[in-house]
């Protein structure tokens, strides 16, 4: 994407965020896959002092909650996602991201008076938007583009399985991440195409509910159906079973499920 400079680490992104907490930037964009922990860290960064509003909602709705809180410092709007594809959301966005000191956002139709607000807010706040992608066209939606410091969130997955390791060290896994599970994907960092803490999580729930959680994840991280099989006939050699136990059981195996020979198993 020709605005977004890629970010590959967690520290990176960690000291954008904690620029933009100094007051160094004033309207800062940020994309990513669901599941790197955009969200958490922004919150764990900023505390208290952000007014964060779910973006989900209407950009009317946004308005609102701007209208009720007009003299934050920071304001943080998650998931913007529905905004960028919606023509007054993009022009919010737009008003939003005025490189004045004072940022002057208008909602000109009676709702706004039903609500109990005015039709015209003066803000002095510093934005930061969060998104999954940014998609949109026109000029508004440029101009939101162009007035922003764009980030996209790139985390490899060894970045994302340091992270978690981190808290496994320090006893922070609040939703229990089974130690089985995290070495299980550890050692298929190579399959994943977009890691996300959610596999860490969901798949401890299945293990812990004796489930096939290792298929599970093989089937989520992959749809080549030969890295698929071979996947997991490593997963079962690795589990013991004897029909697997030499490489050319496992390279029998992969024959007889219709993927090929055993240079295509071993590329």
């Amino acid at each position: 994407m020709p605005y977004f400079r890629p970010l590959r680490t967690y520290q990176a992104v960690d000291e954008v965020v904690d620029a933009f907490s100094k007051r160094l930037l004033t309207f800062l964009l940020i994309i990513g896959n669901p599941g790197v922990g955009k969200t958490s860290r922004f919150r764990r960064q900023l505390g208290d002092n952000a007014l964060i509003i779910d973006c989900t909602a209407s950009p009317f709705g946004v308005y609102c909650e701007l209208g009720r809180r007009p003299d934050c410092d920071f304001v943080v709007l998650d998931d913007i996602d529905g905004l960028l594809s919606d023509r007054r959301g993009v022009t919010l966005l737009k008003s939003l991201g005025q490189t004045e000191v004072e940022k002057v956002v208008s909602w000109h139709t009676q709702a706004a008076g039903r609500e109990g607000l005015p039709r015209r807010l003066d803000l002095h706040c510093r934005v930061m938007m969060l998104a999954n992608e940014a998609k949109g066209r026109g000029a508004n939606f440029e101009a939101v583009m162009d007035r922003a410091h764009c980030y996209e969130f790139l985390p490899t997955a060894d970045e994302v399985h340091r992270q978690v390791g981190g808290w496994i060290e320090r006893g922070e896994a609040g939703a229990g991440v089974e130690r089985d599970v995290f070495d299980f994907i550890g050692r298929n960092l190579a399959l994943i195409p977009r890691p996300s803490f959610r596999h860490y999580v969901k798949a401890s729930e299945g293990a812990r509910a004796g489930l096939d959680w290792q298929g599970d994840l093989v089937t989520l991280w992959t749809e080549d159906p030969k890295l698929a099989a071979v996947a997991e006939i490593m997963r079962r050699a690795e589990a013991g079973d004897p029909t697997l136990a030499t490489a050319e059981q496992r390279v029998q195996r992969f024959r007889e499920w219709g993927h090929g020979s055993r240079s295509t198993f071993m590329g």
